[in-house]
């Protein structure tokens, strides 16, 4: 069955061990492989760079070893001719013997200044090789106008040797690049002055062989640029002379590919990227200068060829990676299988265990492991629980039995305790109406005791109070008489009143006719009497005003007498009563005297009936109580026995439940 049908239909416990493991290790050595390729690329790189950039050096010490090689000859030869005059021929053999003794040299010329000679002597004697042989040559300035030149402008307006930027020969076919010194006479006024240049010329075909042979032998592409930038070599020939870097840059668009020619001609090294297809192929530039000659080296280390190198790389460590992940697999397996075997075979057996056949044999592990432990434990397990199993079937039964009788008994103890009960609460019921009635009793003669004693102090203090109000009473009549008097002595007054009111109203009737009169006359009178006038008037007012004030106290004296006449009559008639009522006080105080004399003897009687009621009704509630503590034991006896009757009924489920439990054994 394939892995992932047994994934779906059942995980084993071996397939999920060699997952996990295998899951593990393999991310564990994807991890190890992944860092492993990234640091190895790194080191890839590292020694690249430094394989690279220590190989420019030297090729750019090999190739100024070359060109340095050549530099002596012309400084010899300007100071050989500095203040001197040679002939031609001595210039010749000056010339053969240089290339003689200087097998990297291609020519070599001295060329007269035309400003310091005449003009038959100024010229070029060039010698200069062709295969084996050296053939010498005379470039007149007439028909060779050389003071143009870039190879003896340059040193004799410096006044110091100078490498010369390479230029093609036309009549050789090959690049050449001129190493010039120049030479000097002394005037008589001590000045100095160019009287030439000495030169060795070099063929560039040697040092382009030499960088190409190196690109090939290390796979990558190497050209030499001229202190302006101009490619003096490069695997493709056609930028030979014809290009710059700067007109590659200005071409592609490609700004950086600017700024790295820039910084190879000002004489800078480093390691950048390149990706120019014009330049070569996309790599890793590194540039070197040549100090002397300010030319620069370039090496361009395409990415392929790193790259297949950390392929090669890769497919090794994938290789051991494959080979360690498959012996890592055979182990898992092997373990894994070692591990769950057993176990496996456990597991057949238990499904008849859990079916209760304690008959089954359990397989014999002999491994001295935690798993033959297990093994071991089951087999001694299971033939301890058959062991078990026996006594329980026993047990059970047993047990059974006496929880049948029990449940009898607690039936027949229940059924007594319910009878009990009942009649408890009927004592119980009978004793708490006893306790309240006699409660209640108790109660009762105890208001009555009360109520007894109460009217004890109140007759008493009801007699005193007669008593007072007998006293009262008489003093009531005495004070009758006096007001009488008083009335009577009122009246004869308010007749004397009368006779004064009469006087008194004659007197302003008097007035008020003598004020009229004296009115009349002050009429008469005239202005003079006026002020009479107006008196008389007010006593005429005066005088009317007596008169209404008469009359008002003589109706007010009538009313007085009047009411005089009637209290008089009031007061002889409650004079009268007021003697009834004090024989009556005087009966009704003797009959209180009797009512507290029976009251007195009644008390001592209800203080006895008082306290036989509350020991009675202290025996009821003592009774109560006790019937009460009585009922609830009863009912706590018959909770006691529907539990115990409940566990019996639980106990009998149970022992039903283990008996039929226990008969699934098979032992």
């Amino acid at each position: 069955m394939p892995i992932w049908d047994r994934i779906k239909v059942r995980p084993g416990l071996a397939l999920k061990m060699e997952l996990a493991l295998l899951t593990g290790a393999g991310l564990t050595l994807a991890a190890t492989v992944a860092l492993s390729w990234w640091q190895a690329r790194q080191m890839i790189a590292t020694d690249h760079d430094e394989s690279m950039a220590s190989l420019s050096a030297g090729m750019v010490a090999r190739i100024g070893n070359r060109l340095a090689s050549v530099e002596p000859v012309p400084r010899y030869q300007a100071l050989q001719l500095s203040d001197t005059c040679p002939s031609r021929e001595q210039l010749v053999v000056m010339g053969r013997r240089a290339l003689e003794s200087t097998p990297e040299a291609f020519g070599c010329s001295v060329t007269q200044d035309p400003d310091a000679c005449s003009g038959d002597q100024a010229g070029v004697v060039y010698c200069h090789r062709e295969g084996q042989a050296v053939h010498e040559e005379w470039l007149p300035v007439k028909s060779h106008y050389y003071p143009v030149m870039d190879w003896y402008q340059i040193p004799r307006e410096l006044g110091r040797p100078v490498w010369s930027e390479p230029f093609y020969d036309e009549a050789t076919g090959v690049i050449l690049s001129t190493f010039a010194v120049p030479f000097f006479h002394r005037a008589a006024d001590g000045r100095q002055t160019v009287a030439g240049v000495a030169a060795c010329v070099v063929n560039l075909d040697r040092l382009r062989k030499i960088v190409d042979s190196l690109g090939r032998s290390r796979g990558c592409t190497a050209f030499l640029l001229s202190s302006t930038g101009v490619f003096v070599t490069h695997p493709n020939t056609r930028l030979i002379m014809r290009e710059s870097i700067f007109s590659l840059a200005e071409s592609s668009g490609d700004l950086g590919l600017r700024r790295i020619g820039k910084e190879m001609i000002r004489g800078g090294q480093g390691v950048v990227r390149v990706e120019n297809p014009r330049l070569g192929p996309s790599g890793r530039l590194y540039f070197a200068a040549l100090p002397q000659q300010g030319w620069s080296l370039g090496l361009i280390y395409p990415d392929r060829e790193r790259d297949a190198e950390l392929k090669v790389l890769t497919l090794r460590q994938t290789g051991i990676a494959a080979t360690g992940l498959g012996l890592l697999v055979l182990l898992v397996v092997w373990v894994a299988r070692g591990i769950t075997r057993p176990l496996r075979a456990l597991a057949l057996v238990t499904p008849e265990l859990a079916r209760g056949n304690l008959r089954v044999v359990v397989p014999e592990i002999r491994s001295h492991d935690e798993i033959g432990d297990l093994g071991r434990s089951f087999k001694a397990m299971t033939a301890s629980l058959a062991s078990l199993t026996g006594q329980v079937k026993g047990a059970s039964l047993q047990l059974v039995a006496t929880a049948t009788e029990i449940a009898a008994t607690s039936r027949q103890q229940e059924a007594t305790i319910s009878e009990f009960g009942a009649s408890t609460t009927e004592v119980a019921a009978a004793v708490c109406q006893i306790s309240a009635t006699a409660r209640e009793l108790a109660k009762t003669m105890e208001g009555v005791t009360e109520v007894a004693g109460t009217t004890q102090k109140l007759a008493a203090t009801g007699g005193g109070n007669l008593r007072a109000m007998e006293e009262s009473m008489r003093r009531l009549a005495v004070a009758t008489g006096a007001i009488s008097q008083t009335l009577g002595g009122l009246l004869g007054r308010a007749e004397a009143i009368t006779g004064l009111i009469t006087t008194i109203t004659k007197v302003a009737d008097q007035t008020n006719l003598l004020s009229l009169n004296a009115a009349i006359e002050a009429e008469k009178a005239g202005p003079a009497g006026r002020g009479f006038v107006i008196v008389a008037r007010e006593i005429r007012r005066l005088a009317d005003q007596t008169a209404v004030a008469t009359l008002d106290i003589e109706k007010t004296v009538r009313e007085m007498q009047d009411a005089v006449l009637a209290g008089s009559k009031e007061m002889a008639a409650f004079a009268v009563e007021v003697d009834q009522d004090v024989h009556t006080v005087r009966e009704t105080g003797g009959q209180l005297a009797r009512i507290l004399e029976q009251v007195d003897q009644l008390l001592p009687r209800f203080d006895t009936v008082n306290d036989g009621m509350r020991a009675q009704a202290a025996g009821a509630e003592q009774i109560h109580l006790a019937m009460d503590q009585l009922n609830t034991g009863a009912r706590q006896t018959s909770e006691s026995l529907r539990q115990f009757k409940s566990a019996t009924a639980d106990l009998q489920a149970a022992a039903g439940s283990l008996q039929q439990e226990i008969s699934r054994f098979e032992t």
